[in-house]
Order: structure tokens, then sequence, then C-alpha cells
């Protein structure tokens, strides 16, 4: 195959560029919308192709994947791949929404990427892990991590990427104190393998001066600070509100004069089921949760 040196107009702006050099192995890119993450996303998925030809066999393919919580966000995350890449594109399968894209680069000590091309693909996660198993990776993208289930990370990506130590980086918006969260805080943390950062929309230098002040204006408060600021609000987009005010409690000794209750919070695979017990002056009883159990 016939593969052109491509020379990109790609021009991020400070932050993304802050992004695109940091050598950690797992990144964390907290982001305000409209910041940009969209085509920061393209473009680092095939700097990681790139970056991967130095480590992996001359004859091999690598494979990188772009992931959504959603497939609309596929859709658009592939269209703006399109719009980027244009001449790089050696072939798409638009079923697979798959990419074979050039990494051919003409800058002095790039001479290995001459004739060399690599995988971007795309992929939904609204089934957790299912669909997400199999593959050996040298890298994955993860689209509004914040939104997308910890499973599909946990047991569908991270496996993927363990044969030729392939790198992850998770972009978005955040939503609540949920997983997305943790990865954050394990980034600022020190470790060497893990770095993280946090940007409000208009650290975007092209998002205009005049319509934040008018969000900001219009906007409530958390919607403000979580989307916009991009600051982890505590209950946006939980069920349950003041958990850090939770205590613990010790159980009550069952005792047969008493009314009892049982109240029951169901589910099935990705959540607990979880039965709990109480008497008549509201004092716990027994609190049981489990998973994975059939309805049958």
């Amino acid at each position: 195959m016939a593969v052109k040196v491509i020379q990109s107009s790609y021009n991020p702006h400070p932050t993304q560029a802050e992004c695109h050099k940091h050598p950690a192995r797992f990144r964390v890119l907290c982001n305000g919308r409209r910041w940009g993450k969209t085509l920061w996303l393209a473009h680092e998925a095939r700097q990681l192709l790139i970056d991967s030809l130095a480590s992996i066999p001359k004859k091999m393919v690598p494979r990188v994947w772009i992931t959504s919580p959603t497939f609309p966000l596929v859709e658009e995350d592939w269209r703006v791949a399109i719009q980027e890449f244009g001449p790089a594109i050696l072939d798409r399968n638009v079923a697979k929404m798959r990419l074979l894209v050039s990494l051919g680069q003409s800058k002095p000590g790039m001479e290995h990427t001459k004739g060399r091309w690599g995988e971007i693909e795309y992929k939904s996660a609204e089934r957790g892990d299912d669909g997400l198993r199999g593959a050996g990776l040298v890298g994955v993208l993860m689209d509004e991590a914040a939104r997308t289930r910890k499973e599909a990370w946990e047991l569908g990506l991270r496996p993927a990427l363990s044969d030729y130590r392939g790198r992850a980086v998770f972009v978005s918006t955040p939503f609540g104190m949920n997983w997305f969260k943790d990865l954050y805080d394990l980034g600022q943390s020190g470790h060497p393998d893990w770095k993280s950062w946090r940007f409000a929309s208009n650290t975007n230098p092209y998002f205009p001066a005049d319509e934040w002040q008018k969000i900001k204006e219009s906007a409530a408060d958390a919607t403000f600070r979580q989307e916009y600021l991009a600051e982890f609000v505590e209950g946006e987009g939980a069920v349950f509100h003041g958990l850090d005010r939770v205590k613990e409690v010790d159980l009550t000794q069952y005792d047969p004069s008493l009314r009892w209750i049982i109240g029951a919070d169901l589910a099935k695979t990705t959540d607990f089921t979880v039965l709990y017990v109480m008497n008549d002056y509201g004092e716990p009883g027994e609190i049981l949760r489990f998973k994975d159990i059939s309805w049958n």
C-alpha cells in the first residue's frame, strides 16, 4: 500500500497542547463544554498510533479505539475525524466506524514512520464492557468517560492495553462524584503513571467572552460549575444527595415483640439489589446487598 506523508493543519490551543505533550501513560482531562475535546481526541488518537511504532513489530498495524457512552456521540467523533484527517485516510469502513490512516512523518528522527499506517475504530460503550473485549490495542480514548459505565474500562478496555503496554486517555465534563472523579484524583496524587487536568470552557481562547458572561448570568449555579467550570459537583447525576453526611449505625437485635418492615431496592446486573430491615422505631435490623441474581 502506497502511503503519503501528510502535513496536518491542526494547531492546538495552549491547554490542548499541554495535554498532548505529557508523557503519562494514563491521562485524565476534566474539561468544560466547548473546550475542544472532540478535535483533541481525533489528533491524539493518530499521535498514539505514531508513538507506538517505535515499540511494536514493524509489520504490525497498530490499533486505537475511541469510545463514547452513546452512539450519537460516536457518530459525532467519527464525523470530526473524517473532516480532520482528509487525505490521511487510506480506507474507511462506515459500517464498523473504522479508519485506516497514514502515519508517515517528515520530521527529523521520524524515518521509522515512513510507509506505516494505523487503525482508529470508534466504539459505543452503551452496554458497558459488552462489545469492548478481545482486541489488542496500543491506545484507548474514552470520550465523556464520566457518563460511561466503569466496567467498560475495567472489564473491557483496560485488559486490551496489556499486550503492548498501551496508553489511555479519559476526556469528559464531570458528572457528579463518580468513578471519573476517582481517576482525576489519582492523576493529582503524584502516581508516576497518571496525570490529570481540569480546564474551564473559557481556557479555550476561541470561546466568546460575551457568551461566557451570558451563560454565567443565566445558568443554575450547579450547572455552570459542572458544565463550564468543570467542577465536580456533589449530587449532579446522582440519585441520592448528601451522602457525605451518612453515618454508620449498629444493627439492632431482632425482637419478635416489635413489628419489622422490609424495604427492597431491586436491580439485576449493573447495580446492587438492597434489602433493608427496620423496626417501628426506625432501628435497622439487617442490610443485605447482592447482584447478578436471576429474576426466576
